[in-house]
This record gives structure tokens, C-alpha cells and sequence, in this order.
């Protein structure tokens, strides 16, 4: 991966763990399958939505479980 700024790094994010998806925003979850309130550490705060949560959620975390190609070619990183 590479670095991520604060951001894009997730301080808090609200109520995403409960379902059959735990970590995944599902029906169970707090907002439904729409998607999740996360805060970053830059001290803004931004709805994410579930069409954007896998590649959030990797370049967050770098866990590299996700299946989300976060190479620097795709994105143009340099």
C-alpha cells in the first residue's frame, strides 16, 4: 500500500459490526445497507457509502482482505 493521510484514516466509524456481514454495511446494520457516518483523523466527518466501503475500508486498515487492488498504478500514485 502506500501511506494514508489523516484524511482518510478512520478514527470512528458508527455501528457497522452488527449482521450477517460483520464489517460490512448490510441490512442489520445501523443504516441499513446504505452505508456508514465514519470520522477521520483530520477531524472531519463523511457519509460513506456501501458502494465505496471496501476500498474505504482497505485503505484504511491495509489488511489486504478485501480483494481491492490499491496498487499505485491503478490510482496513479506516484
Amino acid at each position: 500500500g502506500r501511506p494514508v493521510t489523516p484524511a482518510e484514516f478512520w478514527l470512528f466509524a458508527d455501528n457497522y459490526w452488527e449482521g450477517p456481514l460483520e464489517g460490512y454495511p448490510d441490512a442489520l446494520s445501523n443504516h441499513g445497507a446504505a452505508g456508514i457516518n465514519v470520522s477521520y483523523c483530520d477531524g472531519h466527518a463523511a457519509w460513506l457509502p456501501t458502494s465505496a466501503f471496501l476500498e474505504a475500508y482497505e485503505r484504511d486498515t491495509d489488511e489486504g482482505r478485501t480483494g481491492v487492488d490499491l496498487s499505485r498504478q491503478r490510482f496513479g500514485w506516484r
